[in-house]
């Protein structure tokens, strides 16, 4: 019995290290997303790893690499915008064990709403976004919007070619 009861502990103890580790990860991840809307620069930087990349739709017309880079793109997003916030939809932790992006990765979903300046009405976004952690810090992002209805709200339309 004692045998049976020590296998148990030996089996659900790297169980427990694994959970624990994943959800720090995720703490990681909601607290820089905390952060970059509030515009707490500080806390945001201190989660990002030093060669941090960003796949990211912000000003920046290709991804953002190293940490000034990434707030200099994210700061020039935000400037325009009289208010922004963020609502998180959901948050877990996806292993991918192949491929370009093998690893772990933090996925966090959310709607950002979005106000600009002289508009009466809000514009809301969902983000998905991925986001891998090595040695407690976010070394790389990818970041997704729908971008078709961002536009769409702003007063753009689509007109296929040849119209």
């Amino acid at each position: 019995m004692v045998f049976y009861y020590l296998i148990s502990i030996l089996l659900l103890f790297p169980l427990s290290i694994i959970a624990q580790t994943s959800e720090q990860k995720i703490d990681i991840v909601q607290s820089y997303l905390d952060a970059a809307f509030q515009k707490d620069i500080e806390t945001q930087r201190s989660h990002m790893s030093e060669q941090i990349i960003d796949y990211h739709p912000t000003i920046l017309a290709a991804p953002a690499k190293g940490i000034d880079e990434l707030l200099m793109g994210w700061n020039n997003t935000m400037q325009p915008l009289d208010s922004v916030n963020y609502e998180r939809t959901g948050s877990g932790l996806v292993r991918l064990t192949d491929g370009v992006l093998y690893g772990e990765w933090v996925l966090e979903t959310g709607m950002v709403h979005m106000k600009f300046p002289n508009t009466k009405e809000w514009i809301k976004m969902q983000m998905v976004g991925l986001y891998k952690i090595e040695k407690g810090k976010i070394i790389e992002v990818r970041n997704f919007g729908n971008m078709m209805d961002l536009y769409q709200q702003m007063g753009y339309t689509l007109t296929p070619p040849g119209k």
